[in-house]
């Protein structure tokens, strides 16, 4: 298997800037996620690893070695991409055994790799058909059987599971998180998924503009978020934002934001940046609700929606409005009013302007 390093790497589209500077680290084995909206540069971040474009500056290196001159077929990598790129004269089986049959595989050895690997992905019974005669959740799944049953150094998957229904996408991630930790193979996933993203990779790099914004564990990401694009990228919903004056009240220093009904607590130790201004993040789960008339404040219920495990409701407090997640036997209803509260030491604090956290 192979280390990827990134070293300040570049990408310049005429007078646009694709990727600049992303410098990264990724182990022998690793799994990691690029994850952002559209347009961020993970795609082309992706294609450059694979020598599918050239970097206007900077080097790509694959256990030490500078592979930016390197051909793509001599990178051993293997690439699924969001379209399908099957052969469509071949069959599945053929398409599968294609790249093990160039490697001069054995027959007998590549035939078994390609009946082992069209079990974990349900492709058994599909092995004579031709990609005309599949879903495009299959077809995707074929091309995703291609790359697997090479076994390269490395797998690069550009939105794999973009194509699969709800619950074959959920299975499917599953299967290749598993595959990949028998193997052991350093796999560079795409997405802009951020479940995927979570619940796939060792660690996930959050991509912005073309620049990286954070590199670290799914767990690190969502707790800690470097700034406040990542903070309200990463989570479902949404955190809840308020910005507002810090302004010292008998109680201590609070957030007021202009219009609104709540004065969200600020530790005394947490510095104040030279606007004066804080914005205040919590996660709809930090978000307690209660009829016991105790809080930061009260407010009106707007909207119920019951996803089963849990009820996301929608309270209004003057101009802001608050995403929470509540268990469902609490029954909450519309027009409801409730006293609204924090979790202790989970509201986290960015300077509006910067965006950048700010921490004691």
């Amino acid at each position: 298997m192979a280390r990827v390093t990134l070293r300040e790497l570049n990408k310049t589209f005429a007078d646009v800037t694709a990727v600049r500077s992303l410098s990264l680290d990724i182990d022998d084995g690793e799994f990691v996620t690029l994850l952002g909206p559209s347009g961020c540069g993970k795609s082309t971040t992706l294609a450059c690893i694979a020598g599918l474009e050239d970097p206007t500056g900077g080097d790509i290196l694959f256990d030490d070695k500078v592979v930016n001159d390197l051909s793509p077929r001599n990178r051993d990598i293997a690439m699924v991409f969001q379209d399908y790129a099957l052969y469509p004269h071949m069959t599945v089986y053929e398409n599968m055994a294609f790249g093990l049959s160039l490697r001069k595989m054995p027959k007998a050895e590549a035939d078994a790799a390609v009946r082992r690997v069209s079990e974990f992905l349900g492709l058994a019974k599909l092995l004579d058909r031709k990609p005309g005669q599949l879903s495009g959740g299959q077809r995707q799944r074929v091309a995703l059987g291609r790359a697997i049953v090479r076994n390269p150094a490395v797998f690069l998957m550009d939105e794999p599971l973009s194509n699969l229904d709800a619950a074959l996408r959920v299975s499917t991630r599953s299967e290749i998180k598993q595959l990949q930790q028998d193997l052991g193979t350093t796999t560079i996933f795409v997405t802009h998924d951020q479940e995927e993203a979570m619940v796939l990779s060792d660690r996930i790099a959050i991509m912005h503009g073309g620049v990286l914004q954070q590199f670290d564990a799914p767990k690190v990401i969502y707790n800690e978020p470097i700034n406040l694009f990542v903070a309200t990228f990463i989570g479902s919903p949404k955190m809840n934002i308020m910005t507002g004056a810090v302004q010292q009240t008998g109680n201590g220093r609070v957030i007021l934001p202009a219009g609104d009904a709540i004065a969200v607590p600020v530790p005394d130790s947490l510095p104040t940046p030279a606007s004066g201004t804080l914005t205040a993040g919590v996660r709809p789960e930090h978000v307690r609700l209660s009829r016991d008339g105790e809080g930061l404040a009260k407010g009106a219920i707007t909207l119920v929606e019951p996803v089963g495990a849990v009820t996301y409701v929608d309270v209004s407090l003057g101009t802001s409005h608050l995403k929470t997640s509540t268990d469902p036997a609490l029954d909450f209803q519309p027009g409801e009013t409730v006293s609204v509260d924090f979790t202790p030491g989970r509201t986290l604090y960015f300077d509006p302007e910067s965006g950048e956290r700010v921490t004691a």
